[in-house]
């Protein structure tokens, strides 16, 4: 919450719009606040929150309260403990506000050259204006491109594939969150296809013994610059 703060600060005095590319919820002390932080910047047009599979698995959980279960990772109950612990009063404005939140949000929006979504990109999203996307394209959007056949990784995740950067097209930019790559420095990770189509990936590890970055762009110029937010 305090480096979404600053990050925050950062844009208001520097008149930037923000795009939350998902995934503002679960693992941290705070995930109500972040939420709130994140919608109140949607409400007052100063944001545009890209849905990640994060708050794809809370949404689900909050449909299934008495009808079947959901299993839930420790990152996600430190959220969904965060929710019992509220009252009758302050559920009933939480769930207002989620609500309200999830229908503003979307899974990709492009901007000119440059494509924000959480997982991974496909071709169909440079011409999509969908709230959320069906099949594949939904999947990558969440999840990433996953090796279906392979064991997973160590720490229990899938194996990530990343075929998906070469059809970004020449002079085109795709900026994700999602996957911690850099986990020894913490920095974002730039892929570059054989057009010059890139892809930014900047999740580094937020709540999760990492920092919280940032991508400033110039959708005009598409001049850019990496700025990290630790409070």
């Amino acid at each position: 919450y305090a480096a979404m703060t600053e990050a925050v600060n950062f844009a208001q005095r520097n008149n930037l719009f923000v795009i939350w590319l998902g995934d503002v919820i679960d693992y941290g002390a705070q995930n109500l606040r972040c939420m709130r932080l994140a919608y109140d910047m949607v409400c007052n047009n100063q944001a545009h929150m890209i849905w990640g599979n994060h708050e794809r698995k809370i949404c689900r959980w909050l449909g299934s309260q008495g009808v079947h279960r959901i299993k839930l990772s420790e990152a996600n109950l430190a959220t969904v403990r965060e929710i019992q612990s509220l009252n009758e009063q302050r559920r009933m404005r939480f769930l207002s506000a989620w609500h309200s939140w999830e229908s503003s949000s979307t899974q990709c929006v492009r901007v000119n050259r440059w494509l924000f979504t959480h997982g991974a990109a496909t071709e169909h999203m440079w011409h999509s204006r969908s709230h959320r996307l069906q099949g594949v394209c939904q999947n990558m959007a969440y999840f990433g491109e996953v090796e279906q056949m392979s064991a997973s990784r160590r720490d229990g995740y899938p194996q990530r594939l990343w075929n998906w950067v070469n059809t970004v097209p020449a002079d085109h930019s795709v900026v994700v969150g999602h996957d911690w790559l850099d986990r020894e420095h913490s920095q974002p990770v730039i892929k570059t296809n054989a057009d010059g189509g890139r892809v930014f990936c900047m999740d580094t590890g937020s709540s999760q013994g990492g920092g919280l970055s940032g991508l400033i762009v110039d959708t005009q110029t598409d001049e850019w610059e990496i700025r990290s937010f630790d409070p």
